[in-house]
């Protein structure tokens, strides 16, 4: 958060983010204190993308419906930034399954 916050303040800004911090928390509630820090990173990222920027990051297993669907209502309604959003299914050998990658960007008004 330091780096981000000098930039912030400096002015840039990135065409993309990668997020690979953490995966998304598995609660089924959005008011967990991870869900604070999840939503604290994007919001930050989000202030240091150009209009057309992407944020990317990975979230969990395609079977964990039910955090990939708070994190979905996560992007939706409790962002500072109102985004649109993609996301990828891909195989990853290192963890047996498959895993979810999004690709994220503000809403075009």
């Amino acid at each position: 958060m330091t780096y981000m916050k000098k930039w912030k303040a400096e002015g840039k800004t990135f065409d993309y983010v990668i997020s690979d911090l953490t995966d998304i928390p598995l609660s089924k509630k959005p008011e967990d204190g991870l869900w604070d820090f999840i939503v604290k990173i994007i919001n930050m990222s989000f202030s240091l993308l150009s209009p057309n920027g992407k944020y990317l990051t990975h979230a969990t297993g395609s079977s964990n419906d039910n955090a990939l669907n708070v994190f979905e209502n996560v992007l939706e309604t409790q962002l500072d930034f109102r985004v649109t959003f993609t996301k990828t299914n891909v195989f990853v050998p290192s963890f047996l399954e498959d895993w979810v990658f999004y690709q994220i960007q503000l809403k075009k008004e």
